[in-house]
C-alpha cells in the first residue's frame, strides 16, 4: 500500500487587487519517496540537468543528457517514472547544435535556445538564427538572451498558437533589459513595450573590473500561454499579466502568512572594487527569500515554488496555487509537510515533480510527486 502525507490547510489569503479576499480549503498530498533507475541512459542523479516540459503529452518531460548528448524521455505511469533514451543532439553537420541553454518540443523534434542563437528544424536539417546579426537586434542594440528562467525549470519560450519565441534580451551596456517577440517562420523580431517594476533597479548588485561584469541573479522570468505572458521576478511576489491580442497588462502583488513579498533591499554602499565584498553581498541577497518561475497544472491551475526562512529558521519550500485568472487561492509550507524536497521540479501527469534532496546514488534518482486539489 502507497503511504502519503497529507495536509489540510484552511487559508485566508489577501490580494491587492479588491476583489480577492476569500477563505480557501486547499489539499496538498506528498508522496512517499519513490526512486527511478537512471543508469540504463547514463545519468547522473547527483547533477543538475536542462529539462524540458512536453506540450505533446503531460505524461512525460525531457531531460537533455550531456554525458550522451541526447534528449531523454522521463515518462509517468501513476506515480512510477521510468527513462529512455531519445535522440543524439550532434556537435556538427545538418543538424548539429553547437550548445544551448534551453530547448523545447516542437513538431516531434525540438527548438534549441542559447545566449545568442535559436536553433530550428526546418526540412530535416537543424537552422541556426544568430539574433546579433538580425538588423532589428542590431538597431536595438541587443547583445544576447538574459538566463532568467533556470535551464532544471523546463524554460517554455514558444508559443505554439502563434509560432513566435518570447525573450528577455540584455543591451550591449548589461543592464538594460528588453522585452522581444521572435516570428522564427518569418525570421521578424519585434520589441514588446513593457516597463519592469520600480523596485527592480534596487535588486541589482554588480561587480566590474574591464571587461569582466558580475552580477547577482536578478533577472525576470518568463511564462508562455497561447494567449498572454506571465512576468515575473526571483526577488518579489509582484508579476504581470500581458495580453498578447491586445498588449494590456495586469498587475499582480499576492501577499503571504508564510513567507515575506520582497526580498530585503542590498546593502550597495559595499567596496565595489572587491569581488568577495560582491560576492558577501549577493550570497546574503540570494539567501533571503526567492520566487520561482510558473507552471501549469492540469485542472487550469498555476502554480510556483518559494524558497524562504519561516520565522528565521532554516531555509524552506513553499508552494503558492494560482487559478486561471492568475489570483492567488493557497498556499503551504511543503518542507514541513516533506524536509526532503530538493531544487528540481516540474509538472508531470497533473503531479508536480521534485527531486529529493538527498540523493544516496548517482545512478538512482529519488523523487516525490505532490498533487494538489483546490475545492
Amino acid at each position: 500500500m502507497r503511504i502519503k502525507f497529507i495536509c489540510l490547510i484552511f487559508i485566508t489569503l489577501f490580494s491587492c487587487s479588491e476583489d480577492f479576499s476569500s477563505e480557501q480549503l486547499v489539499k496538498f498530498e506528498v508522496s512517499q519517496k519513490y526512486s527511478v533507475d537512471l543508469s540504463k541512459v547514463g545519468l547522473s542523479s547527483q547533477l543538475e540537468f536542462p529539462v524540458a516540459i512536453s506540450e505533446s503529452d503531460p505524461n512525460r518531460f525531457f531531460i537533455f543528457n550531456s554525458f550522451t548528448r541526447t534528449i531523454d524521455t522521463v515518462s509517468i505511469n501513476e506515480e512510477i517514472l521510468s527513462v529512455s533514451k531519445g535522440v543524439e543532439i550532434p556537435f556538427e553537420g545538418p543538424n548539429g547544435v553547437e550548445s544551448f541553454n534551453y530547448f523545447i518540443e516542437y513538431e516531434n523534434n525540438f527548438i534549441f535556445l542559447d545566449h545568442n542563437s535559436v536553433y530550428i528544424p526546418n526540412s530535416f536539417q537543424i537552422k541556426r538564427i544568430q539574433f546579433s546579426k538580425l538588423p532589428f537586434a542590431v538597431d536595438e542594440k541587443l547583445e544576447y538572451v538574459t538566463r532568467g528562467n533556470s535551464i532544471s525549470d523546463g524554460f517554455n519560450f514558444l508559443n505554439y498558437k502563434n509560432s513566435k519565441i518570447y525573450l528577455f534580451f540584455e543591451t550591449f551596456d548589461g543592464f538594460n533589459k528588453k522585452l522581444v517577440s521572435f516570428d522564427f517562420i518569418n525570421s521578424d523580431m519585434k520589441l514588446i513595450e513593457f516597463k519592469l517594476i520600480e523596485e527592480f533597479e534596487d535588486h541589482i548588485i554588480s561587480f566590474k573590473e574591464g571587461s569582466f561584469l558580475a552580477q547577482n541573479p536578478y533577472l525576470p522570468m518568463i511564462k508562455v500561454e497561447q494567449d498572454f505572458l506571465i512576468i515575473s521576478y526571483p526577488f518579489s511576489s509582484k508579476f504581470h499579466k500581458y495580453q498578447l491580442i491586445n498588449g494590456s497588462i495586469q498587475d499582480f502583488s499576492p501577499t503571504s502568512k508564510l513567507f515575506n513579498s520582497e526580498k530585503t533591499k542590498p546593502n550597495k554602499n559595499f567596496d565595489t572594487s572587491s569581488f568577495n565584498d560582491f560576492k558577501l553581498e549577493s550570497d546574503k541577497w540570494q539567501d533571503d527569500v526567492r520566487f520561482g518561475s510558473f507552471f501549469k497544472l492540469q485542472g487550469e491551475l498555476f502554480y510556483r515554488l518559494v524558497k524562504g526562512r519561516k520565522d528565521g529558521d532554516k531555509s524552506s519550500k513553499f508552494i503558492e496555487v494560482f487559478d486561471i485568472n492568475l489570483n492567488k487561492i493557497g498556499e503551504a509550507d511543503l518542507s514541513s509537510i516533506q524536509p526532503d524536497l530538493g531544487a528540481m521540479s516540474i509538472p508531470i501527469g497533473g503531479k508536480i515533480f521534485i527531486k529529493s534532496k538527498v540523493q544516496k546514488s548517482e545512478d538512482i534518482m529519488d523523487y516525490y510527486l505532490i498533487t494538489i486539489s483546490k475545492y
